[in-house]
C-alpha cells in the first residue's frame, strides 16, 4: 500500500498544487473581476457625466435654436409686415397715379374738345370767309367783264367811227384827186 499512499500522495500534492493554483487564478479572477468592475463603474460614471454634459450641451443648443427661431420668427413677422406696408404704399401710390391718370385724361379730352370746337370755329371762319372772298371777286369779276364789256363796246363805237373817217377820207381823197 505503500505504493498507492505515495501515489495518492503524489495525486494529494498535485491536486493541492492544481487547487492552489485554481485558488490564485480564482483571486485573480476575483480581483481583475473588481479591477473591471471598477473599471466599469468609472467607465458608467464618465458615461453619465458625458450624458449629463452631452444633454447639458443639447438643453443650450436647443434653447439657442429656440431662441433663433423665436428672432427669426421675429424677424419675419417684421418683414411680414413691412412688407404688407409697402404693398399698402404701393397701391395707394397706384390707386393715386390712376387717378391722376383719369384726372388726366378727362382734362386731355376736355383740352381736345375744345380743340376740336376751335377748330371747327376756324373752320367756320375761313368757310365764311373764303365765301365772301369768293362772292367779292366774283362781284369784281362781274364789274370788270361789265367794265371789258363797255370798253369792248366803247372800242366798237370807235372802231365804227374810224372806219367810216377812213371810208370818208378815201372817199374824199377819191374825189380831191386829178384823175
Amino acid at each position: 500500500m505503500n505504493l498507492d499512499t505515495s501515489l495518492s500522495l503524489e495525486v494529494i500534492l498535485a491536486i493541492l498544487a492544481i487547487l492552489g493554483a485554481v485558488w490564485r487564478l480564482e483571486g485573480r479572477i476575483v480581483d481583475s473581476r473588481r479591477e473591471l468592475g471598477a473599471e466599469i463603474q468609472r467607465l458608467d460614471e464618465k458615461i453619465d457625466e458625458t450624458r449629463k454634459e452631452l444633454r447639458g450641451e443639447i438643453q443650450r443648443l436647443d434653447e439657442k435654436i429656440d431662441e433663433t427661431r423665436k428672432e427669426l420668427r421675429g424677424e419675419i413677422q417684421r418683414l411680414d409686415e413691412k412688407i404688407d406696408e409697402t404693398r399698402k404704399e404701393l397701391r395707394g401710390e397706384i390707386q393715386r397715379l390712376d387717378e391722376k391718370i383719369d384726372e388726366t385724361r378727362k382734362e386731355l379730352r376736355g383740352d381736345i374738345l375744345r380743340l376740336e370746337t376751335r377748330i371747327d370755329e376756324v373752320q367756320q371762319r375761313l368757310e365764311t370767309r373764303i365765301d365772301e372772298v369768293q362772292r367779292r371777286l366774283e362781284t369784281r369779276i362781274d364789274r370788270l367783264d361789265v367794265k371789258v364789256d363797255e370798253g369792248n363796246q366803247r372800242l366798237a363805237r370807235l372802231e365804227g367811227r374810224f372806219e367810216g373817217r377812213e371810208e370818208r377820207l378815201a372817199a374824199e381823197g377819191e374825189t380831191d384827186s386829178p384823175a
